[in-house]
């Protein structure tokens, strides 16, 4: 039997984890139990799974090191290729979840999904929106990612991307890689269509509430159309971002808003599968595995123009570069007749069936059994 590891730094509830949890479940069925290197106390990473719908997951699980908190992305991640550079020699191969081929053992043979590169020059850091805000978070990245360029790079093989937007940032990060690397989109549809035509004039946004989903703009577009109701739901993780959008909502007199902090992952499917929309505001996505969620519950997606939002949105109607576009989309959205609301809808989740569960696990399958 194979000895495998997984090396993500934090294996918390998150789209990362759930598309881990799913590679271990097809693991689990070829037999392998991989570990779980990661800084994640057991206490809570072994309930990740549970969380998110896998609940009898075989793996071995160790916990790096005791990092107090689960902020500081980047330090983390050069951290624990660095601290495990001797665990991984243990290992037949290791999944490499943490978007970067720096800092890793050059012995070791590795299957690389990357999300996004993590960016080691500032011309890269550019492309990084949550960098790009304040000056401290610049200069942050830039030490960051200059400590990474110094670390060492592994040999560019076995490298995949979750989209054609990320596969374009890998290219730029490792040139080596263009003829070579491939795109394997992440799980996002997971059972079959159930279009419920009784829907709620509502619409639901998923997402941390981090400064970077910019849900501040979501309440803006909110703000502007009453008649719809907005729950804006997602994990609490910068809690001074969401007291300033509870801030926005009491200023403003917003009584179609409700945010929902760490919303349990049953009772967000049941309220995709009732609202009519899905909001998603990011700039520059890297995938968004909630989007296809939203539109294979059967919400009409609204996102932002850019990244690997339009690979999921093919209609440029239905995307956006501004607040005052936004609310016109709605608007235009809301005077369509529900047998145009129905086609519409019919014509999204035709186009999201490339991104489901069984073809994602039988590239992943394929890619393991010929692991070179």
């Amino acid at each position: 039997m194979s000895k495998i590891a997984i090396l993500q730094n934090q294996f918390r509830l998150s789209g990362r984890t759930r598309v881990m949890c799913e590679v271990i479940d097809l693991l689990n069925e070829l037999g392998i139990e991989p570990d779980i290197l990661t800084f994640t106390p057991p206490e809570v990473g072994r309930k990740a799974g549970d969380l998110l719908g896998y609940k009898n997951l075989r793996f071995g699980y160790k916990q790096i090191a005791p990092i107090p908190f689960s902020r500081g992305w980047l330090w983390q991640i050069l951290l624990i290729n660095r601290l495990t550079w001797q665990h991984q020699e243990a290992y037949d191969w290791i999944l490499n979840s943490n978007n970067t081929l720096h800092g890793l053992n050059p012995n070791v043979k590795y299957l690389h999904y990357i999300y996004y590169p993590i960016a080691t020059n500032s011309t890269e850091l550019e492309k990084f929106q949550e960098y790009r805000q304040t000056l401290p978070r610049y200069l942050y990245g830039r030490f960051l990612g200059a400590l990474l360029s110094l670390s060492g790079q592994v040999e560019s093989r076995n490298i995949y991307a979750i989209s054609e937007f990320s596969r374009d940032a890998v290219v730029r990060a490792y040139p080596e890689s263009a003829s070579t690397i491939q795109i394997i989109y992440p799980p996002s549809v997971y059972e079959p269509f159930e279009p419920n035509p009784k829907r709620v004039n509502r619409c639901m946004s998923t997402g941390s509430f981090t400064s970077d989903k910019r849900q501040i703009d979501q309440l803006e577009i909110a703000k502007r159309l009453p008649e719809i109701e907005f729950w804006i739901a997602g994990a609490a993780k910068s809690s001074k971002y969401y007291d300033q959008c509870q801030s926005f909502i009491e200023r403003e007199g917003l009584r179609n808003v409700r945010l929902i902090p760490d919303m349990p992952y049953a009772q967000l499917q049941a309220a995709l599968n009732e609202s009519l929309y899905f909001l998603h505001s990011k700039h520059d996505e890297h995938f968004g595995i909630s989007t296809v969620e939203a539109i294979a519950a059967g919400c009409i997606a609204i996102t932002h123009d850019s990244g690997g939002q339009r690979e999921i949105v093919p209609d440029s109607d239905l995307r956006f570069r501004s607040i005052d576009e936004a609310v016109e989309i709605f608007q235009k959205l809301q005077r369509k007749s529900a047998e145009d609301v129905m086609t519409l809808r019919q014509s999204l989740q035709n186009h999201v069936q490339k991104f489901s569960r069984e073809i994602f696990r039988y590239r992943i399958r394929e890619t393991i059994v010929n692991l070179d």
